[in-house]
């Protein structure tokens, strides 16, 4: 039988049930005291955890679309990239302006972005598109902005980035259209820098003069080599309608030697004998683009970035040089315009004849699958 209790207890109740209630009731009021003492304390504090979010909407109007038509002349071929050997990191960096950019070559070398840079027409035609943007780049730097010199993009230190781990030789790209090739604060403009020790022994650098000289710059076991364009090779471009340049600097451990290429020429070098500074904060080993590094307030480029790889251990030969600057995507012997590319899609436009069927009203039909 259940019994409610309301109020007072009656007189004849159970003098047991009774003395439980009454303890249950003073056992209750102490646990509610010792609540309200704890809270009100003053040697206890109230902490709230939740989650800051800074977040922004960023919005463009770009779009690009690749019309396919089928023809038997349309065939593409897989390059060499990502090959999970050689190439050890790939930065896309005219895809996004998230704060991480994903690392495209396997190593997982993911890149940071700093402060807000934007997403800008690429002009450059990549054999990607055949309608609407061709390309697309990041605006690191703008006049103006809130963030200006103090935008760039960091990656982590990691043994197979670093110049002491080479061996045989080392290769680096970049794609590039410089706004201005100014100094800022005093130092040239830096395109990629990173050293591996704190000393350093170890470290490679790619400055852009204020003349249009291209330095690059390579400390292997303790000496410094470096070499620079014998003439003015950059200039300034057209931020809506320029193109980029397309660099690569290679250095054979063998010899000592460092080509500087230029949309795929081999440039010629002479000697650089003045002073060479690193960046101020020697603890750290990333490796930056579009700096100088951490703890120097300058090297900062006003620019668009487009690419960045580093082949460990491959030292690019001037075919591969001239193929890559040939069909934008790969050093492998691929024309332009016939590279395949992952995750790509394409409209069909129509011409060339529609591709051979597979299913009829029924079923099958004689063009796709053979029913027995």
């Amino acid at each position: 039988m259940a019994v409610e209790f309301r109020g007072l207890l009656p007189d004849d109740t159970d003098p047991i049930l009774r003395y439980i209630i009454k303890l249950q009731n003073k056992i209750n009021k102490t646990v509610t005291d010792q609540q309200v003492a704890s809270v009100s304390s003053d040697n206890e504090d109230i902490f709230a955890n939740f989650l800051m979010v800074e977040s922004a909407v960023k919005m463009h109007t770009f779009h690009g679309v690749h019309v396919f038509d089928f023809l038997s002349t349309s065939t593409y071929t897989h390059p060499l990239e990502p090959d999970l050997q050689y190439l050890v990191c790939w930065i896309k960096a005219g895809r996004a302006t998230g704060n991480i950019i994903k690392d495209q070559s396997g190593f997982h070398n993911d890149a940071s972005v700093h402060g807000d840079p934007i997403l800008v027409d690429g002009t450059l035609n990549l054999g990607l598109n055949t309608i609407g943007t061709k390309s697309t780049a990041v605006r690191y730097n703008r006049p103006g902005s809130i963030f200006e010199n103090d935008e760039y993009i960091t990656i982590p230190d990691a043994s197979n980035i670093q110049t002491d781990a080479i061996v045989t030789g080392f290769s680096e790209f970049i794609r590039v259209r410089p706004l201005s090739i100014d100094e800022d604060d005093g130092m040239s403009i830096t395109l990629i820098e990173k050293i591996d020790d704190s000393t350093p022994n170890d470290a490679r650098m790619l400055q852009v003069r204020d003349t249009g000289r291209l330095l690059y710059v390579v400390k292997d076991g303790g000496t410094t080599y470096a070499k620079w364009t014998a003439t003015n090779t950059v200039t300034e471009r057209n931020k809506t309608t320029g193109l980029p340049f397309d660099i690569v600097c290679t250095y054979t451990v063998s010899g000592h030697v460092i080509h500087i290429y230029v949309d795929g020429v081999d440039q010629t070098l002479t000697d650089f004998t003045g002073s060479v500074n690193w960046h101020d904060d020697l603890t750290n080993h990333e490796l930056n683009l579009f700096r100088r590094g951490k703890g120097s307030s300058g090297g900062h480029v006003y620019g668009d970035l487009y690419d960045y790889r580093l082949y460990a251990e491959k030292v690019l030969s001037s075919t591969e040089v001239t193929r890559l600057y040939t069909n934008k995507l790969s050093i492998s012997n691929i024309g332009f315009g016939k590279v395949a590319v992952i995750d790509h899609c394409a409209t069909w436009t129509g011409s060339g004849g529609a591709p051979a069927g597979g299913f009829d009203s029924v079923g099958f039909d004689g063009n796709g699958f053979d029913v027995t």
